[in-house]
C-alpha cells in the first residue's frame, strides 16, 4: 500500500497535519525511505506538504529516494523530481483532456506516456507538417527530440521521425517571442535568437542520448522485475506440488500446474492462501484424473473391439455411449489419485462384454422410442427386437447421400445405425412415407416386413424390376433395370415420389445370377471403392484389412471348417462402402434402321460440281 493510502485509511486527519509541522531534517529522515512514487504520493496529501515536496529544499529526500531503487536515472535539468517520478511510476495518458490510465510504454525522447489514440492524433511526421501548420517553418523541428516509435505501423519508414504537437506549439510560440522582438528592432534580438536557437539543438541532442539510456534502464528493469516475479511464480508453484505429493499426487501429474493461473501467481504461499486454493485446484487435477482414466478405458475398448467378429464390431456401441454406462461412470470417477493399474484394467477389459451389452440394449431403447407405437395382436416376434426390422430404418436428414438432394436424408438400417458417425449429436426421425417404400420392396422379394431384416434381405439378394417406370433405351438394347432391395428402395424415393404407387416384379433363379455376374463385373471394371468383407466367426476381416469375397470364403472354409459360407451369416460385407451398380434385365435387340442416303439436286446439262473448298480457293464467293 503507499503511504498516502497508510495515512488516508486511518480515517484521522491528525496525523496528516501534524506530517508539516515536524522540523524538515525528520520529517526529510522519515520520507527518506521511501521510493520516489512514494514521494508524489505525498505530496498529494496535502496542500502544505505539496509545498514541502516541492520546494528547492527538497532536492535531498528526492535524492534519497531515488538511491532507494539502484540504477535509476537522475532527473534531467529541465524537469521537476516530482515529473520525472510522474513520467517513470505513473501510467495515465499525457496527452491533453485525455484519461486513459495502464499507459506502459514511455515516450523516452519525447518525455511522454501516451495511449495510440493519442499518439494517432498528436504524433507529427515532416512529411505532414507543412499542410497541419502551414504557417510554421519546417525548421522548428530541428529545435526538438523525436521518436522513431510505431513508424512503420503509421505507414512510413522505420527510421522516420515523430513530434509530438503539443510541443511543438510551444516551441512555436517561444521561437515567435524572439522573431518578434527581432522585428520590433530590440537591441540584442537577433542574437539572443541564434543563441537560443543553438542552445535547443544542443539540447534536443542530449535529450535524444540520455533517451537512449533511459531506454536501456527500462528494458533493464521490466527484464529484473520480470525475472523476480517469475522466481516467486516458480517458488510458489514449487510448494504447491511438494504440499501435492505429500497428499499422494504422482508428480508427473502435477505438471499442468505451472499453467494454471491460480498457482502460478507471483506470491508467497501462505497457509491462508493454501487453504484457500486447494479446492480448487484439486477439482481440476480430479478433472484431469478422470480424463486420463476415461482415455485409458476408451484405449482398453478399441482393444478389445478389434477382437470383435464383424457383426459384433458393426452393434458395438460407440465409447460415448459405452461411457455413459454406470459401470464404466464409476470406474473412471473413482476417489483416489492414481492412474488404472494393469490389474484394474484387465479386471474391467473382462467386464466390457457385459458392459457393452448394456450399452447396446440402452441403444436400442432409445431407436426403439423414435419408432412409433403398434399395436402388435399376434403377440412379440421371438428373438427378434423391432429396431432391427428393416421396415424400422430411421433417415439422418443431415447426412450427405445419394437421395439428399431429392429431399430425403440417409437411410439407416440395422446394424449400420450402430456405427454412423453423428448418431451421438444428430437426432435421427422416422419417416412413414420411407417406411412404406421399404414395405412395398420387401413383399416385392416375397418376405414379410413385420420380421425381415437387413441382414436377412441382403442375405435372400434378391433382384427386382420396376414395372412403373417406361422400359430404358439404349444404343442398341431396350429393356428394364434390376435392382438389389437397397436399389430398388433410392429408386422408389429418386424416381416415385409425393406417394406414387410402384409396382415391382421379383425376377427368377436364373435371371437373377446372371444380372449378378454382370453386376460384378461393373464392380471389377468400376473405380468406385472396393468392397470390403470380414468373416463372422472371428476378427479377420475389415476394417484392419481389405479381403476379397473368394479370400474371405476361402478363411471360412479353412479356419472354422465351413464347406460352403453363406452370406450374412458367415461373411460380411461392410455396406457402408458398397457400390452397387445397376444393370439391365430382359434386354432386347433394337433393330437397327438402315441409313438413309443424302438428296443429291440432279446435274443438268453443262453444269459442273465443284468443291466448296476449291471454289473459295478459286476466289469465288458463291
Amino acid at each position: 500500500m503507499s503511504v498516502a493510502g497508510a495515512i488516508k485509511s486511518d480515517g484521522s486527519s491528525a496525523r496528516v497535519t501534524v506530517l508539516p509541522t515536524l522540523p524538515l531534517n525528520i520529517l526529510f529522515e522519515i520520507l527518506g525511505y521511501l521510493r520516489p512514487v512514494g514521494l508524489l504520493q505525498v505530496a498529494r496529501v496535502s496542500k502544505a506538504l505539496r509545498k514541502i515536496l516541492l520546494s528547492r529544499s527538497s532536492k535531498s529526500v528526492w535524492s534519497t529516494a531515488r538511491e532507494n531503487m539502484p540504477g535509476l536515472p537522475a532527473t534531467p535539468e529541465d524537469m521537476s523530481d516530482a515529473q520525472w517520478a510522474h513520467l517513470i511510476f505513473e501510467t495515465d495518458c499525457h496527452a491533453p483532456g485525455c484519461e486513459e490510465t495502464e499507459i506502459r510504454e514511455i515516450e523516452w525522447a519525447l518525455r511522454i506516456r501516451a495511449c495510440d489514440e493519442c499518439l494517432d492524433e498528436n504524433a507529427l511526421c515532416p512529411s505532414g507538417f507543412a499542410e497541419r501548420f502551414p504557417d510554421l517553418q519546417p525548421e522548428i523541428t530541428q529545435l526538438l527530440p523525436y521518436t522513431h516509435t510505431d513508424a512503420l505501423a503509421y505507414g512510413h519508414d522505420s527510421t522516420c521521425r515523430f513530434y509530438w504537437t503539443p510541443t511543438v506549439l510551444a516551441m512555436s510560440k517561444t521561437v515567435g517571442e524572439y522573431q518578434k522582438n527581432v522585428a520590433l528592432g530590440k537591441p540584442g534580438a537577433k542574437i539572443g535568437l541564434n543563441e537560443f536557437m543553438e542552445a535547443q539543438k544542443v539540447q534536443a541532442e542530449e535529450i535524444m542520448e540520455y533517451a537512449s539510456l533511459c531506454q536501456t534502464w527500462a528494458s533493464s528493469a521490466v527484464e529484473k522485475r520480470r525475472q523476480a516475479l517469475k522466481a516467486l511464480s516458480d517458488e510458489r508453484i514449487k510448494a504447491i506440488r511438494v504440499r501435492f505429493e505429500a497428499l499422494g499426487w504422482n508428480p508427473n501429474h502435477l505438471e499442468r500446474l505451472q499453467w494454471n493461473p491460480i498457482a502460478c501467481k507471483s506470491k508467497k504461499l501462505t497457509e491462508r492462501a493454501w487453504i484457500h486454493i486447494r479446492p480448487r485446484l484439486e477439482k481440476i487435477l480430479q478433472s484431469d484424473r478422470v480424463n486420463r482414466r476415461v482415455k485409458q478405458i476408451e484405449e482398453l475398448a478399441k482393444e478389445y473391439k478389434k477382437t470383435c467378429t464383424a457383426l459384433q464390431r458393426a452393434v458395438f456401441p460407440d465409447f460415448g455411449d459405452l461411457a455413459a454406462t454406470a459401470s464404466l461412470q464409476a470406474i473412471a470417477t473413482a476417489k483416489g489419485f492414481d492412474d488404472l493399474t494393469a490389474q484394474e484394467l484387465e479386471h474391467y477389459r473382462l467386464q466390457l462384454p457385459v458392459i457393452a451389452t448394456q450399452a447396446l440394449d440402452k441403444t436400442k431403447k432409445r431407436l426403439l422410442a423414435k419408432l412409433p407405437p403398434i399395436v402388435n395382436e399376434s403377440g412379440e416376434i421371438a428373438q427378434v427386437s423391432r429396431v432391427e426390422l428393416a421396415a424400422s430404418a430411421l433417415v439422418c436428414s443431415s447426412c450427405h447421400s445419394y437421395t439428399s438432394h431429392h429431399g430425403h436424408g440417409k437411410i439407416l438400417f440395422w446394424p449400420e445405425i450402430c456405427s454412423h458417425l453423428c448418431r451421438a449429436s444428430i437426432p435421427h426421425s422416422y419417416d412413414p412415407n420411407v417406411a412404406a417404400i421399404i414395405q412395398s420392396v420387401v413383399r416385392a422379394v416375397q418376405l414379410l416386413p413385420e420380421v425381415a431384416t437387413g441382414p436377412q434381405l441382403d442375405a435372400h439378394n434378391a433382384r427386382v424390376l420396376c414395372m412403373s417406370c417406361s422400359p430404358v433405351k439404349t444404343k442398341k438394347r431396350i429393356g428394364r433395370n434390376a435392382y438389389t432391395w437397397r436399389g430398388a428402395i433410392t429408386h422408389c424415393m429418386t424416381e416415385h415420389k409425393n406417394g406414387e404407387t410402384t409396382s415391382w416384379q421379383l425376377l427368377g433363379q436364373g435371371d437373377t445370377e446372371k444380372i449378378k455376374q454382370r453386376e460384378h463385373a461393373a464392380t471389377r471394371d468400376s473405380t468406385r471403392r472396393i468392397p470390403k468383407w470380414a468373416c463372422n466367426h472371428c476378427a479377420w476381416g475389415y476394417p484392419d484389412s481389405q479381403p476379397t469375397e473368394t479370400a474371405t470364403k476361402q478363411h471360412v472354409k479353412e479356419i472354422h471348417d465351413i464347406p460352403a459360407p453363406a452370406l450374412c451369416i458367415d461373411v460380411l460385407q461392410d455396406r457402408r462402402t458398397l457400390y452397387e451398380p445397376i444393370v439391365m434385365a430382359h434386354g432386347e435387340l433394337r433393330e437397327e434402321k438402315p441409313k438413309q442416303q443424302p438428296k443429291q439436286k440432279p446435274k443438268q446439262d453443262g453444269q459442273t460440281w465443284k468443291c466448296v473448298t476449291v471454289r473459295a480457293k478459286a476466289g469465288c464467293l458463291y
